[in-house]
């Protein structure tokens, strides 16, 4: 009997001690674990902190499930227009072009020493096998084009106002076109931007908003005349 009780001790402690070993170890792995993502966290964190400075240092806000910026001028085509220079403008897309485009996979930018004239188709932008044509803000002739957007067309959305320009121009004969500027650019945007919630919901049957935020239809939800009429009333193409 007291061989028997003492197998058992026996026995009980061998299972304490894998016990105990695992759980030390698997004590050692969490705290190797949370070593190995402090460095991450800070680093994530890091990074959305220079979102945010670099949002303030651009003037982005959000307005109505829109970005905008006072910073920069728009054009009714829903380009923006910022100087970049003594004798340069940079051109780019607002925050509602880049959701009418919305799954961008094709950039055709203009060539280099190009002339562009305002009114007049100066870039394509294909989404889904569907083309939409940029329209020229300025007259002007065109020194230099973002590479970057080439071979990332998603820069347009996830950086619409910065790292996703499109093109620069020295303008022709002052070449400020019929931008908007301030509370007159703010009130056409969010203008636009209640016509484009409607013109989702009358087309696909879904709210362009989500939360707040303006939700656009892939092209693939959008028959070709819908998508014409779109780009047509949004981005002034045809």
């Amino acid at each position: 009997m007291v061989t028997s009780m003492e197998s058992i001790v026996n026995v009980l402690e061998m299972v304490g001690v894998l016990v105990g070993g695992v759980i030390a170890r698997l004590a050692l792995l969490a705290l190797g674990a949370a070593v190995l993502a402090l460095p991450i966290a800070l680093i994530v964190e890091a990074v959305k902190a220079g979102v945010r400075l670099r949002r303030r240092r651009l003037g982005l806000t959000p307005v109505d499930g829109l970005v905008w910026t006072p910073r920069v001028c728009y054009a009714p085509g829903h380009t923006w227009v910022r100087r970049a220079g003594r004798k340069t403008l940079r051109v780019g897309l607002d925050d509602l072009a880049q959701r009418v485009l919305s799954f961008a996979d094709r950039i055709e930018l203009p060539k280099v020493g190009a002339r562009v004239r305002e009114g007049e188709a100066a870039m394509i932008v294909t989404c889904g096998g569907r083309r939409g044509e940029i329209r020229a803000p300025v007259d002007g002739i065109v020194t230099a084009v973002n590479k970057a957007v080439e071979r990332d067309p998603s820069l347009i959305h996830r950086d619409p106002y910065a790292r996703g320009w499109l093109y620069a121009v020295s303008p022709i004969n002052g070449g400020r076109g019929r931008l908007l500027r301030g509370d007159e650019a703010l009130a056409w945007l969010t203008g636009d931007r209640r016509r484009f919630a409607h013109f989702v919901e009358g087309a696909v049957g879904i709210a362009a908003a989500d939360g707040g935020d303006l939700v656009a239809p892939p092209p693939s939800l959008l028959t070709d005349e819908q998508w014409s009429m779109m780009t047509r009333t949004f981005l002034l193409t045809g």
